[in-house]
């Protein structure tokens, strides 16, 4: 085989590479958390997402929270039509900010959860329910455009949870992400 035909082949291997659709499985570092879809159901005009985070409250962010400390975690569902030629097409956005802060006079946990604006605030006594609030969303609706009620859809939500440095230097949240299937 000629030096240009090797060439050739090489340059068409790395073309059908950097086309490929990336894989949709995932491969989980250690100390880090992951994303995990429970569901998303379609209903006419609309989906419903629920899904968990594992991994997320280490020992230290619990101690932190009993020092008065406050826990945030941001999380953003995006929700997509594939196409098999194109980039998917995006189709809406959910923004939901979770928090837990500890009121270390009265012993009581203060949780708030925003969704797009609208605010819930609860108190609680277990800090058992404090991973639950913060890494748990059950049954959030996400409208659908009338044109958009076809074809194969995915969401995909991506979690900061963890504030941290980039080299020391600048501050970096730590995102956990996950993506499934709408049926």
């Amino acid at each position: 085989m000629s030096p240009r035909a090797r060439l050739a082949a090489l340059g068409l291997v790395l073309l059908a590479l950097a086309a490929a659709r990336p894989a949709r499985g995932h491969i989980r570092l250690a100390g880090l958390a992951e994303v995990r879809i429970d569901k998303c159901r379609r209903e006419p005009g609309r989906v419903i997402v629920s899904y968990h985070l594992d991994g997320a409250l280490r020992p230290e962010d619990r101690k932190d929270l009993e020092g008065g400390g406050t826990i945030t975690f941001t999380h953003r569902i995006d929700l997509y039509r594939r196409r098999a030629f194109f980039a998917d097409k995006w189709i809406g956005r959910r923004d939901i900010e979770t928090t837990a802060t500890l009121d270390t006079l009265t012993g009581q946990y203060t949780l708030t959860r925003t969704v797009d604006g609208a605010v819930e605030t609860r108190t609680t006594e277990k800090p058992a329910e404090i991973e639950k609030w913060l890494s748990e969303v059950r049954n959030l609706p996400m409208d659908l455009p009338g044109d958009e009620d076809h074809g194969t859809l995915e969401v995909r939500v991506t979690t900061k949870y963890r504030k941290t440095f980039l080299l020391f230097v600048w501050p970096y949240e730590l995102p956990a992400k996950g993506s499934g299937e709408c049926r």
